[in-house]
């Protein structure tokens, strides 16, 4: 493919000219743009929970051990680091094959809807229900669909809350 003055290829098969993929911009490739732009929220939200939602939602008080903004502050930590780790092995493979068949923000509002389903039943029922009502929903919505599977599942989170709440732990 020959590359015209006015950013246009000319097509192999018939000498039309078509427009680049990119606009005519050819500076990145889009699979850079949209991983820096995942990066750059995960970062900032991550960013203003350490600093933000932290500090103002924990309290130090005379309790002797850990601080109480330890673990959210380790875990807001380690998402970015996730998020960090996924721009650079995005990055280096250069992009991925799915990148044009992105999911809907329809997948984003199921999954929200099955969140809200699974802590009202937390909420009005009990844990136990609500927290295997949210894990077998989730995993029916990816596409599981092997009932040994979603009924271990369910057992056995319904186990772990029983015993955790029961325990202590």
């Amino acid at each position: 493919m020959r590359k015209a003055s006015n950013s246009r290829q000319l097509s192999p098969t018939n000498g039309m000219s078509t427009q680049t993929p990119d606009g005519g911009r050819g500076s990145r490739p889009p699979y850079f743009s949209r991983a820096f732009g995942e990066l750059a929220v995960v970062l900032g939200l991550c960013l203003v929970t350490i600093f933000l939602i932290i500090p103002n939602q924990t309290t130090s008080g005379d309790e002797i051990g850990l601080s109480p903004s330890l673990v959210p502050t380790v875990c807001a930590i380690i998402v970015a680091v996730l998020a960090a780790l996924q721009f650079a092995v995005h990055v280096m493979a250069g992009g991925g094959a799915d990148e044009t068949a992105l999911p809907s923000i329809h997948f984003a509002f199921i999954l929200i809807a099955i969140t809200g389903v699974g802590l009202a039943a937390f909420r009005f029922v009990n844990a136990e229900t609500g927290c295997s009502l949210l894990a077998v929903s989730a995993f029916l919505f990816m596409g599981e669909r092997r009932p040994l599977a979603l009924v271990s599942m369910a057992g056995a989170v319904a186990t772990i809350i029983f015993l955790a709440q029961e325990l202590g732990i």
